[in-house]
């Protein structure tokens, strides 16, 4: 991403960005195929660079960033007039707090992959597992998406509704989005054997597809429960205080101390940790032959149950025929007695 800033010029803005836009224009970097910026009649490039021109001069802490005319570009095509262009750009970038990722020291960029990677975590392990495997890291796909709203990658179509998603949502939409494509091809992803295959699906192939899977993606948008406000919060902290800690981290001699505790501290843990696994290994050995011996003793209840209700089954039936002789025998002896 190439970035221009003012740099000395005489006036209150650099002539590098008037140099740098012009370039921009000339090559038709935006939306080539796209009939308003082609350049066979050059109006929808010479009205871009009017806007990002306009904008670097009001704000020129960002100045001119190529991912931003991708913005811009899709903002022209739905406006009336450069003017109203002009001003919806300005919400844009400072509603939804979009120009730090513009600025020059890349700091919210940074801060906004970091985002994105920790959601991608929570949200969907199996890929970011796979992502950690082939050392695939968010600034390889994830930092055009971001920087230009998909536009840049994406047919404009798609992106018009992605922009709907933002304007009603605000900048949650778009790590949604993101979260959601991903999650939509994950069975293809997960099956992409290194770096460059998986990179090379991200860029290529889910583009290729966005339209044919447009209404699940703003569906999956649209339904997400999950607070992805707070989480961003969260995760833009822990990315602060981590970036502090490193910057004003001890000197070497220090470090160099505390690894060497460090290590002897995580020897002790590993020589705790295998005494707890022998004595778990002895307890469970012990809980098994318990658990055999109390099967055996159920057991021999159990026979010995059985034995005794069959014992008492046939007393039960011999008392039945000692019942039946006596009662088969009474009249005979009546008889005699009788007689």
């Amino acid at each position: 991403m190439h970035r221009y800033s003012e740099g000395g010029a005489t006036t209150s803005y650099s002539i590098s960005w008037l140099v740098a836009i012009g370039d921009h224009i000339v090559t038709g970097r935006t939306f080539p195929s796209y009939p308003y910026f082609s350049q066979a009649t050059k109006v929808g490039q010479e009205s871009l660079g009017r806007l990002l021109h306009a904008y670097a001069v009001k704000d020129s802490e960002v100045g001119y960033c190529q991912g931003l005319s991708f913005v811009a570009g899709m903002i022209l095509i739905h406006t009336k007039s450069e003017e109203e262009a002009f001003d919806l750009l300005s919400q844009y970038m400072n509603t939804y707090q979009y120009r730090t990722i513009y600025r020059t020291d890349m700091f919210a960029l940074q801060i906004t992959l970091y985002q994105f990677s920790r959601l991608l975590h929570d949200m969907n392990p199996e890929i970011y597992a796979h992502m950690e495997q082939h050392e695939v890291t968010p600034f390889m796909y994830a930092a055009p998406w971001l920087l230009t709203l998909f536009s840049s990658q994406f047919p404009i179509p798609f992106v018009s509704r992605i922009m709907d998603l933002l304007f009603l949502e605000g900048v949650e939409a778009m790590f949604k989005t993101a979260i959601a494509l991903l999650t939509l091809h994950q069975d293809l992803i997960l099956h992409c054997s290194g770096m460059e295959d998986t990179v090379d699906y991200i860029k290529n192939d889910i583009p290729a597809k966005a339209m044919e899977n447009l209404q699940e993606i703003v569906e999956a948008v649209l339904t997400c429960d999950v607070n992805i406000g707070l989480k961003l919060q969260h995760y833009e902290v822990e990315y602060r205080v981590m970036h502090e800690l490193m910057s004003t981290g001890p000197d070497d001699d220090s470090l160099r101390k505390q690894n060497q505790d460090l290590i002897e501290h995580v020897a002790e843990c590993k020589g705790a940790i295998a005494k707890m696994e022998a004595q778990m290994a002895l307890m469970q050995e012990q809980i098994t032959a318990k658990a055999k011996m109390e099967a055996r003793h159920l057991a021999l209840l159990e026979e010995q149950v059985a034995a005794r209700m069959k014992m008492e089954a046939q007393m039960a039936l011999m008392q039945e025929q000692i019942t039946k002789i006596v009662q088969d025998r009474e009249p005979m002896v009546n008889h005699d007695t009788q007689t």
